[in-house]
């Protein structure tokens, strides 16, 4: 049985100014200084895991050091969803009322050019998952993962069987832990989005 945490990373410098800017996979944002305190406060409520594997974009490498976590495995996989030629530009320019009619058309389908749809990341997380030997061991294992907000909604909406519609409604705040149990194909939810310090 897997025992799986799937830790989001600390608050960045992105996050701050998400409303003006398009954000992203933006692979070197930092923490903010308040996702610093957030993520070392993360180190008091974690267990200790057989293997971590943390995403290798700057905020979850930073947010796992800070939360005391050592030994870790970089995978590409765990990355956030690739916005394309959308990151980093103000986000007026980009969400036009075209542009949103057609996200609303497509809905988890959607993708921006040159980037990813959310169904391209759900698929993503799956693949790397069942490719790990982990999960086809029968020893009880906990694994933690380091990731971003749409991994973790793109992992929820199989776990759980929900629509698009309830996973984006879904929120996963910075440095929350989700735990799952799995065991023979089957996913059992301990918590979702436990935060401990988001103020």
């Amino acid at each position: 049985m897997i025992d799986l945490y799937l830790i989001r990373h600390a608050e960045s410098e992105a996050n701050i100014f998400s409303d003006r800017a398009v954000g992203g996979r933006i692979i070197k944002t930092p923490l903010s200084e308040r996702g610093i305190v957030q993520a070392r406060y993360l180190k008091e409520h974690l267990p200790n895991f057989d293997t971590v594997y943390v995403s290798p974009a700057a905020r979850t490498l930073q947010t796992a050091s800070y939360a005391g976590i050592e030994n870790i495995i970089q995978e590409t996989s765990l990355l956030e969803r690739s916005l394309g030629e959308w990151e980093g530009k103000p986000t007026e320019e980009i969400y036009t009322p075209e542009v949103l009619n057609e996200i609303t058309s497509q809905g988890w389908d959607y993708s921006p050019p040159g980037g990813e749809s959310k169904q391209d990341v759900e698929d993503r997380f799956y693949n790397w998952f069942n490719s790990q030997e982990f999960s086809k061991d029968t020893e009880y294992k906990k694994i933690g993962v380091f990731t971003h907000e749409m991994v973790i909604k793109a992992f929820l909406k199989r776990a759980l069987d929900e629509s698009p519609k309830e996973i984006y409604e879904r929120k996963i705040n910075n440095a929350s832990v989700t735990n799952f149990k799995y065991d023979k194909g089957l996913w059992t939810p301990i918590k979702i989005n436990e935060a401990y310090k988001n103020d």
